[in-house]
């Protein structure tokens, strides 16, 4: 006779949630802005959700928007593939769209510009951004990310400012991204704005409520990807995929990697420059 395959899921779910266990003890050992309240707000808003929906419901959100908040791993690939996705889906649909990215500061929009007009290569892009000390993650899914743009003719625009070094400053970073948000959609009331900045960030009290003090009338849809809790909560499809979920109105969470690849991402670069990381930056922030 077979195995039991929910006896199978079941040694499965065990197995990932001692090894993501053990690797966010690690994590909470390298980097001491693990357990900040900025972090702390954001894993404490979204324990629960209302119901399953499904990828077409989404993608209907997302049409529907004026702003996107789009919620980053900046570590683990998935997160630009994905939002490289939210792009062509635009671009499809016959939305136009504007890119914000926290990866890149606001001062850098004439080198970005330069780089849309064909005028500098990917690899002078890098350099004139300074994007290796400035941002310091995987440089090869943000360049994909800006190359779907730019294969859409959509614009891209940096909305971060510093310093990144100074939780302290995360706030007056939020005020930033917030104003340059509704700047764009105030000069160019027909784009979408895709946001893409760090999970943290989208915590209801952050970055939405900023946004939406400064454009009130405008439809603001929020998309987390691979939240902790609601990832535990919800049961494999038979694709092996997790349903995506709509935790209260505009907010919705989809699932686009494990929890064990989210959290070894992060160890691994934690791992491959862990003195750099405690000095300058936090992953989820």
């Amino acid at each position: 006779m077979g195995r039991n395959p929910l006896r199978r899921h079941a040694s499965s779910r065990g197995w990932e949630q001692r090894a993501v266990t053990g690797i966010t003890q690690q994590i909470h050992a390298l980097d001491p802005l693990a357990q900040s309240k900025y972090l702390r707000d954001f894993y404490g808003a979204f324990q629960s959700y209302q119901c399953t929906v499904s990828r077409e419901q989404v993608e209907g959100e997302l049409l529907a928007a004026d702003v996107v908040l789009l919620g980053d791993y900046h570590t683990l690939p998935a997160s630009q593939q994905y939002a490289a996705r939210v792009l062509e889906l635009m671009a499809r649909n016959g939305k136009f769209c504007c890119l914000g990215l926290e990866a890149i500061f606001a001062d850098y929009q004439p080198v970005l510009d330069a780089w849309q007009r064909r005028e500098i290569s990917d690899q002078q892009l890098r350099l004139l951004l300074r994007f290796d000390n400035n941002w310091g993650y995987a440089w090869e899914p943000v360049r994909e990310l800006l190359q779907a743009a730019r294969r859409h003719e959509f614009p891209v625009c940096g909305l971060d400012c510093g310093p990144r070094s100074n939780l302290r400053a995360i706030r007056k970073r939020d005020r930033h991204a917030a104003t340059r948000i509704a700047e764009i959609r105030a000069d160019h009331p027909r784009t979408t704005v895709l946001a893409l900045f760090g999970e943290s960030h989208l915590a209801p009290g952050h970055l939405p409520a900023l946004v939406r003090a400064r454009r009130p009338k405008d439809k603001i849809v929020t998309i987390l990807q691979n939240c902790d809790a609601l990832y535990w909560q919800l049961a494999v499809d038979s694709d092996g995929s997790k349903p995506a979920v709509r935790i209260c109105n505009g907010v919705f969470c989809v699932f686009t990697a494990s929890l064990f690849e989210k959290y070894d991402s992060y160890r691994e670069y934690l791992n491959g420059g862990e003195e750099k990381c405690l000095t300058t930056k936090d992953t989820k922030v």
